[in-house]
């Protein structure tokens, strides 16, 4: 978790300080070194660095090869995809439903481009067939519903409204009970706090992301001189534009 998240904030078993560290964390946090092109692996100068603990981080001394130029926090619990429903969040009695709708084994149960008609008018109700087509019968929307069609192809969106009402009309549980349909269990009994880094190598012209695994308590005074110190640097290099007639 990295925004404050009631809901998800009751699931994890936070400690009361690891929540309020959420607040502090920039706008923006859609990076990191499990994402996009700071996933990398490896040891070049751009690969990512995972590293347990804080202790073990050093941290890096700040210098013109080293400079920490964004970070956030993040609360999280370990976690596993659930055995009872392999991770997709459905009962055990629904699985064939949901498993069948592409029908990627090639069983013959297949459904997508076979749907029937209180499912039909489901996706018209969730008005998610296409403005400006005449798709108001099910014959219709089969006959397009397993092509590749841009406007008519079933999306995600669609296969969970038509699952969601063929488990109603079978009157079958939606929901796996050992995951409450989330997906996965944890593995941890509560959560620990994480420090993502954007770390920059000026004279080498790259970046990479660090992961800091697990902070403690005790370690936040450290980080909190640790950013006060980067966040100095990155002032300090904009500091001309003053002069900027």
């Amino acid at each position: 978790m990295r925004y404050l998240d009631e809901d998800e904030a009751k699931k994890i078993n936070a400690e009361p300080w690891q929540l309020p560290l959420l607040p502090a964390n920039p706008g923006y946090l859609g990076w990191g070194p499990h994402e996009d092109y700071m996933c990398g692996k490896g040891e070049g100068w751009n690969s990512r660095i995972i590293v347990p603990t804080w202790a073990e981080f050093g941290p890096w001394a700040l210098d013109d090869l080293n400079e920490c130029v964004n970070f956030y926090f993040e609360v999280s619990r370990a976690s596993e995809d659930c055995k009872t429903c392999g991770g997709d969040g459905h009962h055990p009695q629904a699985q064939e439903v949901q498993r069948s709708f592409y029908d990627f084994e090639g069983t013959g149960a297949r459904w997508v481009d076979n749907i029937t008609q209180d499912e039909c008018d489901a996706l018209i109700a969730e008005k998610r067939l296409p403005e400006g087509t005449a798709v108001a019968t099910v014959n219709a929307a089969n006959a397009h519903g397993g092509t590749r069609h841009w406007s008519l192809n079933h999306d995600g969106i669609n296969r969970s409204i038509l699952i969601e009402r063929r488990l109603d009309r079978l009157g079958l549980p939606k929901t796996c009970p050992a995951c409450e349909g989330s997906g996965y269990t944890y593995t941890e009994p509560a959560a620990h706090v994480s420090l993502i880094l954007w770390w920059l190598h000026p004279r080498k012209g790259c970046s990479r992301g660090i992961e800091v695994t697990r902070l403690e308590r005790n370690d936040l005074p450290a980080v909190k001189a640790f950013l006060a110190e980067a966040a100095t640097r990155n002032a300090d290099r904009f500091k001309g534009i003053a002069l900027i007639a």
